[in-house]
């Protein structure tokens, strides 16, 4: 028991934690860059009428 040390190397289904924060990170940033453009389309329909 002791000198042991355990460590959790699987964060979901045993995903590498690598691989688990890459796709929370571009997900997030699909999500921030989407709402950006979108926020833009719909200010330039509301200056065009």
């Amino acid at each position: 028991m002791h000198g042991e040390t355990t460590t959790l190397s699987h964060v979901i289904f045993g995903w590498d934690p690598l691989v688990v924060s890459a796709i929370l990170f571009i997900a997030t940033y699909a999500v921030i860059v989407s709402e950006k453009i979108n926020r833009a389309i719909v200010a330039g329909s509301c200056c065009t009428r």
